[in-house]
């Protein structure tokens, strides 16, 4: 825990520097930490070094990008400011880290395990290039921008929810459920619709998680070798 703490701690004072020139600056340090510290985590999977480190950092990354993808989904943050070099550095050095992290991660990592890292990858190269682009003040930009974090939002839900096949694990999977209805009803909320479409989109939501989670225990149960060991000796007997 002092080691994902202090990685927290460092990506908090970042983000408090990034302060003084806006949003912008503060997306930066958020996306490039939380990439880092995914990077590190399963670095030390990889590598098996200090493996008691690796689970807690890159959950803790993979939570801090969601959470920022998700906030910046919002069109209200989104006010162009230009990119202070200086109070960025901190945030420019997380994604140099996070990009040579990254390049030793996949060549360690057999081809059927990259996947998430490519995907914390892409979801990082979207929210910093938002970023970026956010602070050269191009007019009539902020849609694209909302599109852009809003697509990052999904592809984080892709990630969490494939790893839960993957590991089947259950509270991972229901976590990137819950955090994929999130996104869709704060989107319904933002905007101005309809009380009847937004208690549709409630339904939906509801019936979607429903029939996932019906899917995801039936994946559960024929994955499970006590499962399929009592219909085999229920054949034998037959």
């Amino acid at each position: 825990m002092l080691y994902s703490g202090t990685l927290l701690g460092i990506i908090t004072a970042a983000f408090v520097l990034g302060d003084y020139h806006g949003t912008t600056n503060q997306l930066l340090a958020m996306a490039g930490g939380s990439v880092l510290m995914w990077t590190l985590g399963k670095l030390h999977q990889a590598t098996a070094r200090r493996g008691e480190f690796a689970n807690i950092t890159a959950g803790l990354g993979l939570s801090l990008l969601a959470a920022t993808a998700y906030i910046w989904s919002f069109q209200d943050l989104w006010h162009p400011v230009r990119l202070d070099l200086i109070r960025s550095s901190v945030a420019i050095l997380f994604l140099a880290l996070s990009v040579t992290g990254s390049f030793f991660l996949l060549r360690r990592e057999r081809q059927t395990q990259q996947w998430p890292t490519i995907g914390v990858l892409a979801v990082g190269a979207m929210l910093c290039g938002s970023a970026l682009l956010a602070s050269a003040r191009i007019d009539n930009m902020e849609v694209l921008f909302i599109i852009v974090t809003n697509l990052a939002a999904l592809v984080v839900a892709a990630v969490i929810i494939g790893m839960s096949l993957t590991d089947e694990r259950r509270s991972v999977f229901w976590l990137g459920s819950l955090y994929l209805v999130l996104l869709v009803l704060s989107r319904f909320l933002e905007y101005e619709t309809s009380l009847l479409v937004k208690s549709a989109a409630f339904l939906a939501c509801g019936a979607a998680v429903i029939l996932a989670g019906i899917r995801y225990e039936q994946y559960l149960r024929r994955k499970d070798p006590r499962t399929t060991g009592d219909k085999e000796k229920e054949i034998v007997h037959e």
